[in-house]
């Protein structure tokens, strides 16, 4: 198998045969450049690829044409450009420093980090972009940069982009500057959405006497730790209502349940936010469920004495105006304007202070009527 000339300036090395790379190479001066055509393949394994700064834009410092095959650790462009149009795997990482461009039209895997230098701050930024057919650049390492400022631009719309945030490869080596990049803008996310760390076998919704009754099982748990279940009237905006613990370990079928004591009247949306025991998180499909109130229902009870209280509670199709409490001689003792004219469901713990026992009368005052509970107050 027959190497690579050793590198040199405005060497032009093309590539129709299986060749071996025994040194890391570097590419320059205003001819220079390395091609790959259909039939052939590069071994440069564990070695690095560096192709510096263009005297020519038109001359394109590296190209793979489709078919061709190169095997390398990492891949440096300083203000050079690249075709790539066949799938590749780097084992380590792709450097790209400003006004460089990384043409791709097939499935490229960098197995480190994408390495972004922006040091001119008068030139574009680094440009990985779509040559001809679809593409996609999967990094299993992060993105790094000088700073963590906002990156935009650096991915071409029609590319298909998926940051896995793994480990690095031979980051102790690279740039002691280089930090973490987390606010990359990728216009094609292609990550998978991440599954539920469990397996989830059911998960359901039931709305009945104003309360919405949720139920889920599992049939496999590994170092689970909790279910947060998590509501939304938009199935966009959605919090907390509800925790409770997971079973840990488990291949046996597992029941949980918990309840929303106060749905909204009209559509809600739930869905479970499972967390691992190493903070992992992932989300269930979401499940809707129409709360309404068929009928009027006011339903109430309390104690006397001391600390007489009357609990309420009040479902009702119409805007609840007023609560009020009457004593057996029709004496109002407890009155309550409801400012946001409530409708659905209401609930009140009423504090009536000293009060003996008798026969009291809770009323509610509503759009569609006047509804009434009598009730009988013993200490």
């Amino acid at each position: 198998m027959p190497d690579v000339p050793t590198s040199g300036w405005n060497n032009v090395v093309t590539i129709d045969r299986k060749v071996e790379l025994t040194a890391d190479y570097e590419v320059g001066g205003a001819d220079g450049k390395i091609s790959i055509g259909s039939l052939g393949e590069l071994v440069a394994t564990g070695r690095t690829l560096k192709f510096v700064e263009q005297a020519k834009r038109a001359v394109q410092r590296f190209s793979i044409a489709s078919g061709g095959k190169i095997t390398a650790a990492t891949l440096e462009f300083y203000k050079s450009d690249a075709s790539i149009r066949s799938a590749t795997t780097l084992d380590c990482n792709l450097l790209l420093s400003n006004q460089s461009t990384f043409a791709i039209s097939s499935n490229v895997v960098v197995n480190g980090d994408l390495v972004v230098y922006n040091g001119n701050t008068d030139a574009t930024t680094p440009d990985i972009d779509e040559g001809l057919g679809e593409a996609s650049l999967t990094v299993m390492g992060q993105v790094l940069s000088l700073n963590n400022g906002p990156m935009k631009g650096l991915f071409a719309d029609n590319i298909t982009v998926c940051v896995k945030r793994g480990g690095g490869c031979g980051r102790n080596t690279l740039d002691s500057r280089l930090v973490v990049n987390t606010n990359v803008e990728i216009p094609n996310n292609g990550c998978p959405p991440p599954s539920l760390p469990v397996e989830l076998n059911s998960f359901t919704a039931h709305y009945a006497s104003g309360q919405v009754q949720l139920t889920w099982s599992t049939a496999l748990e590994r170092a689970s730790a909790s279910f947060t279940v998590e509501r939304s009237t938009d199935a966009h905006a959605f919090h907390s209502i509800a925790h409770v613990q997971a079973a840990g370990q488990s291949s046996t079928l597992q029941k949980y349940s918990a309840t929303d004591a106060s749905p909204v009247m009209g559509t809600n949306y739930y869905r479970l936010r499972q967390t691992d025991a190493d903070g992992t998180q992932a989300f269930s499909p979401v499940v809707v469920v129409e709360a309404t109130v068929h009928k009027a229902e006011l339903l109430a009870y309390g104690q006397a004495g001391s600390a007489a209280q009357i609990h309420v509670a009040l479902h009702t199709p119409g805007e609840c105006r007023q609560l009020r409490v009457v004593d057996n001689l029709g004496r109002i003792i407890y009155s309550e304007v409801i400012p946001a004219a409530v409708k659905g469901i209401l609930q009140r713990q009423i504090q009536l202070g000293q009060r003996p026992t008798g026969i009291y009368t809770v009323q509610a005052l509503t759009a569609t009527g006047l509804l009434t509970q009598r009730l009988l107050l013993q200490e």
